[in-house]
């Protein structure tokens, strides 16, 4: 993960349901767009037989009912082909948790291996990118950025639009300090991702020892209200954990205040 974002390849991925519910509901489709060097250059996708009916209402979302699928392969054997496709680059998505929810939730059913990321979320992304939009619905952010897609609420159709919102913001990401793949996962991961607990526990066994030492340290570190990455003289203090939340207490060396600080958003640290 330590690998410029510009020279990196990741995976986007996108399903249509038959509901909300993980637990309770299916897959109707699935897609995966590859991104390689900041261009689109792969892309598959399924229509998935879930097992179930597909209420009207889904239907009336992606249009997909039960005749299209009927002749469709089942989960556990779409997903064969759609993990190849995937291998292990870094999966993003549209609000991507809902997504990898649906997808693990049908491995786990199907006794499938889970697929593990990291992951990162375009949304948040955007959310930095573009704050105080009114709505950050895929299809008003693509018209916002101009970005044309004949449809809307299709797996493939979604995944290429999504993809292409975040090589959009790419050179922004560049410009405000977000150069690497580990700082996207870092800033704009989703909580669970157990490559996001390892770049945590990376920089609490970092903090822990220089508290323990009373060393000084330099942080690099992400504001969204500042929208950029700057850099902090800190004698760290104190880990608190709250929840799925974790913060550093330290003391400013530039004006003795103590601060708060999110881990999550700690991109570089060094001792002074």
């Amino acid at each position: 993960m330590d690998r410029l974002v510009r020279d990196s390849s990741f995976v986007v991925v996108d399903v249509e349901t038959t509901g909300l519910s993980p637990e309770n509901d299916g897959i109707c489709e699935i897609a995966a767009v590859k991104i390689e060097r900041c261009s689109l250059t792969g892309r598959f996708s399924t229509l998935v037989n879930p097992g179930m009916n597909i209420p009207q209402a889904a239907v009336q979302i992606h249009g997909i009912d039960n005749s299209l699928v009927s002749d469709s392969p089942e989960f556990s054997r779409a997903w064969q082909d759609v993990s190849a496709f995937i291998g292990d680059l870094p999966v993003m998505g549209y609000n991507v948790k809902f997504d990898i929810d649906f997808i693990n939730c049908q491995n786990g059913k199907s006794n499938n291996r889970l697929l593990t990321g990291p992951f990162i979320d375009i949304v948040k992304i955007v959310r930095f990118a573009l704050a105080g939009l009114e709505s950050y619905n895929l299809e008003e952010v693509a018209g916002r950025l101009n970005l044309k897609n004949s449809t809307f609420h299709r797996a493939l159709a979604d995944a290429e639009t999504a993809g292409k919102v975040f090589l959009e913001f790419v050179p922004l990401l560049e410009e405000k300090g977000l150069s690497k793949v580990k700082h996207l996962v870092s800033v704009f991961g989703i909580e669970g991702d157990s490559n996001l607990d390892g770049l945590n526990s990376d920089k609490v066994s970092f903090l822990r020892k220089s508290i323990d030492k009373r060393q000084p340290v330099k942080m690099d570190y992400f504001s969204f209200n500042a929208a950029g990455v700057y850099n902090w003289k800190i004698l760290p203090l104190e880990i608190e954990k709250k929840e799925t939340k974790t913060y550093l207490w330290a003391v400013s060396l530039k004006d003795s205040r103590r601060r708060c600080f999110n881990l999550r958003r700690i991109i570089a640290l060094e001792s002074l």
